[in-house]
């Protein structure tokens, strides 16, 4: 593993550090529901660890590009209860889940594996058949906004297909890494469906806190299994 050193390394790990700081204090004011607080450090998560990345793995735009991507989903997420600032959001967390994917496939085209034992239609087989079982499911959770239930589907679908290619790429052999890839993507799946729960079934006390902790902890992982991967 080559981990920046000398002055990249210090600014490595000064950003991964503020960003560690914003996740504490996000999470301390969630957890004692101080929404001033709360709102203030958000954005700061992402957007720190980010920049961490970027120094980490210059090479590799789409990866870092993603965090920033969820940078701008957390600032819009901070009015969720506004319609319009929900739908940009998801567009944006949208955007940096295709990001991941994009990122994950460029590593595996690069494993001979990948190409000669057409792996890759197993998880295309997989990803289909996922968001054919998401249409049903979606349409009842959201049934008084038919706008959200196809947004739903293909939100989810790419979703999972960040974890599915992750899992082929601990089935292949390709990093250990990836481990933390599909660890992290559960954690997000976990975030996005107690927030999919709060906004059209039924709120929770310290929602905030719940969604948030899942979401830092599926980022983390997805991040730090591609940029350990990279690096190695």
């Amino acid at each position: 593993m080559n981990l920046p050193t000398g002055g990249a390394g210090a600014l490595f790990f000064t950003f991964l550090g503020l960003s560690l700081f914003a996740m504490f204090n996000n999470l301390i004011a969630g957890f004692l529901e101080k929404e001033r607080w709360r709102k203030i450090s958000k954005p700061f998560c992402l957007l720190f660890l980010g920049v961490a990345v970027a120094i980490a793995v210059p090479s590799y735009p789409m990866v870092y590009l993603a965090a920033f991507a969820g940078f701008l989903g957390d600032i819009l997420l901070i009015w969720k209860d506004n319609k319009l600032c929900l739908g940009a959001g998801i567009v944006c967390f949208w955007i940096g889940h295709g990001l991941y994917f994009a990122s994950l496939l460029q590593i595996l085209y690069s494993h001979q594996a990948f190409s000669t034992s057409y792996a890759w239609l197993y998880m295309l087989l997989f990803i289909l058949a996922f968001m054919a079982l998401m249409v049903s499911p979606m349409r009842r959770l959201t049934n008084h906004s038919k706008v959200f239930a196809p947004i739903g589907v293909f939100y989810s679908t790419i979703l999972v297909s960040v974890g599915a290619a992750g899992i082929l790429g601990c089935a292949l052999g390709f990093s250990q890494y990836f481990v933390l890839v599909v660890i992290g993507d559960v954690f997000f799946v976990f975030s996005d469906s107690l927030l999919a729960h709060t906004l059209f079934i039924k709120d929770v006390k310290r929602r905030d806190f719940y969604i948030m902790l899942t979401y830092l902890l599926g980022q983390i992982g997805i991040l730090s299994g591609l940029v350990l991967t990279l690096l190695k």
